[in-house]
């Protein structure tokens, strides 16, 4: 009898502005959306990595962490990677108040396997 596989995940923790540009990326964010560096990404629109068909709710999600301070809002989006491939992922938003203006922590989440 063979042992269950436990589940694998990549988690990456980015940050970005209330207007939806990344400020801040890690090594799990490329190895996500196969980027070459976490600097690569570094004030680009989060929407430019989000598939056309999941665009609207991640906005909505994105009006609702920002205006209506809904922590945690959790969705199952595609994202489009440096490839040009559909990625699966979890997305969390979760709002920060900051001397710098309103800003987001953004968890991506992608099963491995």
């Amino acid at each position: 009898m063979s042992t269950p596989k436990e589940t694998v995940y990549h988690t990456s923790e980015i940050i970005v502005n209330s207007n939806g540009r990344v400020l801040n990326t890690d090594k799990a964010f490329c190895e996500i959306l196969n980027c070459k560096s976490p600097n690569a990404a570094h004030n680009s629109i989060i929407l430019d990595y989000v598939a056309e068909e999941d665009r609207k709710t991640v906005v909505n999600a994105f009006i609702d962490t920002f205006y209506g301070q809904q922590e945690g809002k959790l969705l199952e989006i595609k994202m489009i990677d440096y490839l040009g491939k559909e990625v699966e992922v979890t997305f969390n938003f979760f709002p920060i108040k900051s001397s710098n203006g309103e800003r987001s922590t953004l968890l991506i989440r992608k099963k491995m396997f």
